[in-house]
């Protein structure tokens, strides 16, 4: 399997946009938006499409891959959760494109969609945006408590998906102390 770095990513959305025949919008998640928006030496094997998969994206990319001789795939994305109003922080990337617009999450609806899915290679991005950006802890509960709780997945596999990233982040005793609010939650709702 094959990783592609940001200059990759890049290169092959250019050529994407130069197949298209009208104005696309894309919203794209995973290590292609962590790659492409939040900096760091990311890479990943695809590019995920949350919001836009249309026969005629399909087209360009298969087209795109055809003139670069790329493997890059464009999929919509299998499994992802992203917080309750995340299309109101999306932004924009690669403003230089003709036809293809790309959208991303904010830092955090990023984070806490990869929070959700909860592989190891997940954690992995997770901890290296903290490194670039100090996510910040009060930050991350705020959106989680405020955002995420519609969620379709199991809430209790969510919430262990969480503990682990903040122990990762920001220590055992963080995690404790989150642990206890969210039982302290269960208790006053159930």
């Amino acid at each position: 399997m094959k990783y592609y770095r940001a200059s990759e990513l890049e290169r092959f959305l250019e050529a994407l946009d130069q197949q298209l025949d009208g104005p696309h919008t894309i919203t794209i998640i995973g290590g292609a938006a962590i790659a492409l928006a939040f900096g760091g030496d990311n890479a990943t094997t695809d590019i995920d499409v949350f919001v836009g998969m249309t026969g005629p994206l399909q087209l360009a990319a298969h087209q795109a891959r055809r003139q670069l001789l790329s493997e890059i795939e464009v999929s919509p994305a299998q499994v992802a959760e992203l917080p309750y109003g995340y299309e109101d922080r999306l932004r924009p990337i690669l403003g230089g494109l003709a036809k293809l617009r790309v959208l991303v999450p904010e830092l955090y609806d990023l984070v806490l969609s990869k929070i959700a899915r909860g592989v190891d290679r997940d954690r992995e991005h997770i901890a290296a945006l903290h490194q670039l950006h100090q996510l910040e802890l009060a930050t991350l509960l705020e959106r989680y408590f405020g955002e995420m709780q519609q969620a379709t997945m199991r809430q209790r596999d969510l919430e262990l998906n969480l503990l682990n990233v903040i122990d990762d982040l920001f220590g055992a005793e963080a995690a404790r102390e989150v642990e206890a609010e969210l039982e302290s939650r269960r208790a006053r709702s159930g």
